[in-house]
């Protein structure tokens, strides 16, 4: 709500969310649609995108192979230790996320 009311109630077309657990990627997600149900914002959609280390990547790696679910990261490396999730207990649903805004899953 706080990144949308700082804005103005106009929403950044894509926002870009270094992703491990991915509970603030679902926050935004589930705090956006609620904003639109109760018509405090259009139909403005805003497209995620979920980075992940290469060295620990299981939600792109289910986003590209269009699972419904990562699979565990055998051997997590990165020294970005807030995004070394091997395996996000929420992940089917910023799969979800990622695909009803039209977002996309990188790894960097």
């Amino acid at each position: 709500f706080e990144l949308a009311e700082q804005l103005g109630w106009t929403l950044p077309d894509v926002i870009v969310y270094p992703t491990g657990g991915g509970v603030g990627l679902i926050g935004m997600w589930k705090a956006f649609a609620e904003l639109r149900e109760i018509g405090w914002l259009h139909d403005v959609r805003t497209r995620f995108v979920a980075a992940q280390s290469t060295g620990c990547a299981p939600i792109v790696r289910a986003f590209e192979e269009g699972a419904d679910e990562s699979q565990p990261w055998p051997d997590p490396k990165t020294f970005a230790a807030g995004i070394r999730v091997p395996k996000a207990l929420g992940d089917f649903i910023v799969l979800r996320a990622l695909r009803e805004s039209n977002g996309i899953a990188v790894a960097v």
